[in-house]
Parts: structure tokens; C-alpha cells; sequence
């Protein structure tokens, strides 16, 4: 609901708000091993059924996860 709030209160748009939990605050914590996927660098991502930049609320959509590059069962 965090990036919704960003979105629909603050005026992000959905890029700025996804952005804002990942690269911007992997830059806020100055750790450059997390907030971009790159070979060798330490990945967490989520599929979604839906795309979170035509709707940013498709990210409640979440369906399977990696962390550290290993599959989470949801």
C-alpha cells in the first residue's frame, strides 16, 4: 500500500514510486551490491500477473518471489 500512498497522494508517478523502494533506497543505505540486477549482485524480485506501471496496485498482485536470487514459496 506504500507505493499506492506514494502514487496517488504524493503524486509520484508508478516508476518513481517502484523506485523509490528499490534503487533510490538501496543508495539511501550506500550498499551497491542491492537495488539494481546485474550479474554478481544480490537480487530480490517479485512476478506479477499484471503490470504495476499501468496500475500501481497490480503490485498487491504478487505471485512468486526470489530473494537472493532463490525462489520463496509464497
Amino acid at each position: 500500500m506504500e507505493f499506492e500512498i506514494l502514487v496517488e497522494d504524493v503524486g509520484l508517478s508508478e516508476m518513481e514510486a517502484i523506485r523509490s523502494g528499490t534503487s533510490v533506497a538501496a543508495r539511501a543505505l550506500d550498499d551497491d551490491d542491492i537495488g539494481a540486477i546485474d550479474p554478481g549482485r544480490h537480487a530480490d524480485l517479485v512476478a506479477l500477473e499484471e503490470n504495476p506501471l499501468d496500475d500501481i496496485t497490480n503490485l498487491e498482485g504478487t505471485k512468486t518471489v526470489y530473494k537472493g536470487g532463490e525462489r520463496v514459496a509464497l
